[in-house]
């Protein structure tokens, strides 16, 4: 049982579920109409169909980013039930506000919330049965993956220590160095009925790893091979041919110019449609701030972008104004750790600006930096001057990319992360980008400023 086809199995059984649910909806609404409420007119049945299957992907997409899909081999039900939930907020919360904007061709907002009502439980019912049947085939030693180890001891106990944590494969049998005689390794896995051989050896050594191939492979045994020089946790590997020849290639997708303008145009298309929708908003809060203190309603401050080039970050100030000259007298008040500089119960800050920060609408006039190309969406936070030339020369890749308005460390749950945190998940987030994991960022960033757990 691969992580790959479990995940295809739930989600075409997640597919299948929600739009049975859009169905049962519209059902409820107008076939049978389960609590007499009146409508206004009658929405056909055609009309749901011609959507359900957007609707339903939406949902789907809206799981895997939230990480429905990304869940331990074998893991509790309030485990596999918590993305899910998250998932069905942000999924009704995003699809009703598209009915809300389309309404003069509206879908009924009451078969809606009926369909997303019978979704989760569908599919928490699904899942609850999923997990049970794992646990069953466990029990009974169903589905699981025997395979013998050879090669090197040392290598062979540090897989073996990994491996632990994973049910589905059972080591049946290791197979040293010194006990590689010609068929020796064959009849090992006929006996223990494996399919499979992991092959472990340091530094990659071939003409070992050659013979067992040769062994093995005629035989009908699958060779896979571990090494320390396939392990690094750096950029992307992928394997290319050049004229015949197999090249492995390390490299970060992020800084691949398809990957680099893909980012780019998404950043562009969601930065002007939210600066379209919060500039209502961003005039009203431009005057309760004046209002509320001394001062302009924005503030600018030189920061470090992409390539250490400088630029002039915008935020609506929720300081009083001249707050950057008491810094120094504050720096004994510091909550975090070096060279991140931030105090719990700021003095400087305004009755407004604790709103503006519970609910991150101080970072709003960021987009316009987002606009221009000074900022991303998603991204390391760029730094003022003064933390930024106390970094390590390492801490400083992060400037191979642009900064954003939220980024992973943002978004991952804890109670504190230190600066070193911080500046690890900063380079893991450049590491593994894809363009997927700046929608999840973005998405998971929605909860936290609707529960108010913003700076």
């Amino acid at each position: 049982m691969t992580n790959t086809s479990v995940t295809l199995f739930l989600i075409a059984i997640d597919f299948i579920l929600i739009s049975a649910a859009q169905l049962l909806g519209w059902w409820l609404r107008f076939g049978y109409n389960i609590f007499s409420v009146p409508y206004p007119s009658y929405i056909s049945l055609s009309a749901y169909l011609a959507i359900i299957p957007l609707l339903s992907l939406f949902w789907i997409f809206s799981q895997s980013i939230m990480g429905a899909y990304r869940l331990p081999a074998v893991t509790k039900i309030s485990m596999a039930v918590a993305p899910l939930l998250k998932a069905a907020g942000i999924s009704v919360l995003l699809i009703s506000a598209a009915s809300f904007v389309l309404r003069n061709h509206s879908y009924s907002r009451l078969a809606l919330a009926y369909s997303s009502v019978l979704a989760i439980l569908f599919i928490m019912a699904a899942r609850t049965i999923f997990i049970f049947f794992q646990r069953f085939c466990l029990r009974w030693n169903m589905f699981v993956t025997s395979v013998v180890l050879a090669g090197d001891r040392d290598s062979m106990n540090c897989v073996e220590d990994k491996l632990k944590s994973n049910p589905w494969v059972a080591i049946a049998a290791r197979a040293t160095e010194n006990s590689e005689r010609e068929n020796e390794l064959i009849e090992t896995a006929f006996k223990t009925h494996s399919k499979d051989v992991l092959v472990c050896y340091p530094h990659f050594d071939w003409p070992k790893i050659r013979n067992i191939i040769e062994q093995c492979v005629p035989a009908g045994i699958n060779v896979r091979v571990i090494s320390d020089y396939l392990s690094f946790d750096t950029g992307t590997l992928s394997l290319v041919m050049m004229d015949g020849i197999p090249v492995l290639h390390f490299s970060y997708g992020l800084l691949e110019k398809w990957n680099r303008t893909l980012k780019r145009g998404l950043d562009i298309i969601l930065a002007v449609i939210l600066s379209a929708v919060a500039a209502p908003f961003a005039a009203i809060i431009s005057l309760l701030i004046v209002l509320d203190s001394p001062g302009p309603a924005f503030f600018t401050q030189r920061r470090t972008g992409r390539g250490g080039k400088k630029f002039k970050m915008l935020k609506f100030r929720s300081m009083r104004a001249g707050s950057e000259k008491m810094l120094n007298d504050l720096h004994a008040r510091n909550n975090a750790t070096f060279p991140i500089f931030k105090i719990i119960d700021d003095p400087r800050i305004t009755g407004m600006g604790r709103f503006l920060r519970r609910y991150y609408l101080d970072e709003l006039p960021q987009l316009w930096n987002v606009i221009k190309g000074d900022m991303s969406l998603v991204g390391p936070r760029p730094l003022p001057e003064y933390e930024e030339e106390k970094l390590a020369p390492e801490q400083k890749k992060r400037y191979i990319v642009p900064p954003g308005i939220t980024g992973l460390w943002q978004v991952t749950p804890s109670a504190h992360l230190s600066a070193k945190d911080m500046f690890t998940l900063d380079m893991r987030y450049i590491e593994r980008w894809s363009i997927t994991a700046d929608l999840a960022i973005i998405l998971r960033t929605l909860p936290l400023i609707i529960s108010r757990q913003g700076k």
